[in-house]
């Protein structure tokens, strides 16, 4: 059996300003999910890295095939790949984008999309607070909450993620 990189319940870190935090080793951790009973049962599974109202960091993986339904994120978006290939499409007009590793691809707060697994991938989802509406000449942040997994919806019948720890 291989060693774990993490423990579940796992917490994702909340960034401290003036802090580096340690690093993630994306690749073992996508390899220890493929390896967990929702990626088995359901053919994805995700964990939140980072969390906090600037920044939601969010490991998913995929099996070939899969389709993450369409779902919308608050704020602007990088979707990094780091293994695999997949196709980020757009829910209205516009085009598809098909990324493989090493590739990425942004969205624009706020855009319905669906994520579909062109080969067994993993794929990282970086999503910026978004803006509020602005009011009196200020603009207002307003923070970002993790769903369960934040780059692709749960699968049914899943648990949610737990909530981010405190302090760190």
């Amino acid at each position: 059996m291989r060693s774990r990189v993490y423990k579940r319940p796992y917490r994702p870190i909340t960034l401290t300003p003036g802090r580096i935090e340690p690093a993630f080793p994306l690749r073992r951790m996508a390899e220890q999910l493929m390896r967990e009973e929702t990626f088995v049962a359901t053919g994805r599974d995700a964990l939140t890295l980072v969390h906090s109202e600037q920044l939601t960091a969010v490991l998913t993986v995929a099996r070939r095939g899969t389709t993450c339904d369409a779902h919308r994120l608050p704020g602007p978006t990088i979707i990094v790949a780091i293994t695999g290939t997949l196709t980020i499409a757009p829910g209205a007009g516009g085009h598809a984008v098909r990324i493989a590793e090493g590739d990425a691809v942004g969205l624009g707060s706020g855009i319905d999309h669906t994520v579909k697994a062109r080969r067994d991938c993993a794929f990282l989802t970086l999503i910026g607070a978004h803006d509020a509406p602005r009011s009196a000449g200020a603009m207002h942040r307003t923070p970002h909450r993790a769903t369960a997994s934040s780059g692709c919806p749960p699968p049914a019948g899943t648990p949610a993620s737990p909530p981010p720890r405190s302090g760190a």
